[in-house]
């Protein structure tokens, strides 16, 4: 049975993770909000740190940065095999230099590529925010994710609905088109290329398959293309935690209103977490 991270393989990865005090330079009104008290809040309910990000150094140094915690259930909880061996994870995000507030989302680790996407439903009531500031935001965080822990489950739901929505080819070039303008990038893109599969599990038009193309294609770069002024160049990975997360919460969202659109039955979405 998985344990989870140790604190000191944490601290090793994201030593922000353990700051005691917010960065030098906030207000009075600033409420500091202990990341490392959250994960002993977390395993209390029986999930477990799995991976931990930090984001770029700003200033104050790497004790403020924004960082990222995800947990999972200790028992390497996983679902859906037709699917990638899909696993539900909580996303904790945090920073105490007034980079972010404290988000906590629901998160979906696909083995077959450990590529992590992040759900953005409004409707599914799956992520919510607290700010760094007012009475009470502590406990507002620790109840707020022990009441989205017991929904988590409706993740998997939501991907074997989208394996069920067949695209048509120009229901595909338009999904691919909209996630370049998520990216946003300056290259001229090979399309094709952008939506090959890079295993045979991902072939076809469902739209879980070509959501999970885009995602891993953008996300780990690679994806041939040519710079406004005609030079060979290929599409660099996302590299760093707040460009990955923006990402990845509007290309889930683009996805949910593409399945309300082809198959109005299904769920639709709000836009990413204010």
């Amino acid at each position: 049975m998985f344990t989870g991270l140790s604190n000191e393989q944490m601290m090793k990865q994201a030593p922000s993770i353990f700051s005691t005090e917010p960065a030098p330079d906030v207000s009075d009104r600033y409420v500091y909000l202990p990341s490392y008290e959250i994960i002993d809040e977390l395993k209390k309910i029986d999930l477990v740190p799995f991976t931990v990000r930090e984001g770029k150094v700003r200033a104050h140094g790497r004790a403020y940065a924004l960082h990222e915690i995800k947990s999972r259930q200790r028992t390497h909880y996983s679902r859906a095999p037709e699917l990638g061996e899909l696993s539900p994870e909580i996303s904790f995000l945090n920073s105490h230099n007034r980079t972010s507030g404290a988000i906590v989302e629901v998160a979906l680790e696909r083995a077959v590529c450990t590529n992590g996407m992040r759900v953005c439903d409004s409707k599914l009531d799956l992520g919510f925010r607290v700010r760094h500031s007012g009475k009470g935001r502590y406990d507002e965080l620790v109840a707020g994710i022990k009441r989205m822990v017991e929904g988590v489950d409706k993740v998997i739901d939501v991907a074997n609905d989208w394996e069920k929505i067949m695209l048509s080819r120009s229901q595909v070039l338009g999904f691919a088109q909209k996630a370049m303008q998520i990216k946003g990038t300056t290259l001229d893109l090979d399309v094709d290329a952008l939506l090959t599969a890079r295993r045979h599990a991902d072939q076809g038009n469902t739209l879980w398959r070509v959501f999970n193309r885009l995602q891993e294609n953008f996300t780990k770069g690679g994806i041939a293309g040519r710079t406004q002024s005609g030079r060979r160049a290929s599409l660099k990975r996302i590299s760093t935690l707040a460009a990955d997360v923006e990402f990845n919460r509007k290309l889930w969202t683009a996805a949910s209103e593409l399945a309300a659109e082809v198959k109005p039955v299904s769920i639709s979405v709000s836009g990413p977490l204010a």
